[in-house]
């Protein structure tokens, strides 16, 4: 996707001519390529095109994880400047690439547990992180003092510097919200979540809400602010991201995390996401998140629908 932006009427327009990739298995420099120039258009802002690789994975490594990133070059032209020459841009290193020998087929094998598995994984993790999530907006009630009078409670902003706000709960109010945690909230419309996001954004973080909705429609049914939103849908166009490409909509997430201070994403459809992918593959795509957090001065808040 073209992400440059249009500045008084000026921009930049490229092509890409060549995409590659490179497995963590590779010696350095070691890449795969493919050229794409002939299938390539002019991408203008906001504009996007998919490529593919092919590649068998050799017989000879090892089984274990592997790590893998993905690169587009292309030339770019300004519309004052003219050709401004070629460029290139890569993703981060994920670590989330498994070879394992290719199981052989039972014909007398009976029922698949492997979603139901997937399903309790799921129930469980929602479970733990409520107890988690409980546990803390206990510990953070009000306690009386050895004199019996009753101690205030703590208040929105953080005592230490570059953290997120800690957020006091009482009855009906959401959670409290602290940098480098992934929260799982669960509930049939987002009011809790955007609670908790615009208690963030009041305590000066800046804000990204990643949504399955039309945005014109959400900004209808709930009040935020927010330093940029994306829409989850296969149309084409700024801001839009297509539901299966979780790589291309976990790096728009982290740039946008590693290029703000401090800051709070809401993904609203966690449940839209699996039914257009995999549970696995969302698995995988919540987890670099919560890796990804942990290092950042960061909070990441994402809805499932209580009917999933």
């Amino acid at each position: 996707m073209n992400s440059y932006g249009n500045s008084s009427g000026y921009y930049y327009y490229l092509e890409v001519t060549n995409i590659s990739a490179f497995f963590s298995w590779m010696g350095t420099g070691e890449r795969i390529f493919t050229d794409v120039s002939n299938t390539s258009v002019f991408l203008y802002p906001g504009d996007a095109q998919s490529f593919s690789i092919t590649y068998q994975v050799p017989e000879n490594i090892t089984e274990k994880t592997y790590g893998y990133n993905f690169r587009a070059s292309f030339e770019q032209w300004h519309t004052s400047w003219g050709y401004m020459g070629p460029d290139s841009t890569e993703t981060i290193l994920y670590h989330d690439l498994v070879v394992a020998s290719a199981a052989e087929e039972n014909p007398e094998q009976g029922f698949d547990y492997l979603p139901l598995l997937g399903v309790i994984a799921l129930i469980l993790a929602i479970g733990i992180i409520g107890a988690l999530l409980y546990s803390r907006a206990e510990s953070r009630k009000p306690r009386a003092a050895a004199d019996g009078a009753p101690m205030a409670a703590a208040g929105a902003t953080s005592t230490r510097p570059n953290e997120m706000p800690i957020i006091s709960t009482s009855p009906n109010e959401g959670f409290p919200v602290e940098r480098g945690f992934v929260y799982l909230v669960k509930e049939k419309r987002p009011g809790v979540a955007f609670a908790m996001f615009n208690e963030a954004v009041k305590h000066q973080a800046q804000g990204m809400v990643v949504t399955r909705e039309h945005p014109n429609r959400l900004k209808q049914t709930h009040e935020f602010d927010a330093a940029r939103i994306l829409w989850l849908t296969r149309r084409v166009g700024e801001n839009h991201v297509d539901p299966t490409e979780l790589i291309r909509l976990s790096m728009t997430i982290s740039k946008f995390i590693e290029g703000t201070k401090k800051t709070v994403v809401l993904v609203e459809g966690l449940e839209y996401l699996i039914t257009q992918n995999d549970f696995e593959t969302v698995l995988r795509f919540v987890n670099h998140l919560h890796d990804f957090v942990l290092a950042h001065d960061c909070a990441v808040i994402i809805v499932l629908d209580r009917g999933s």
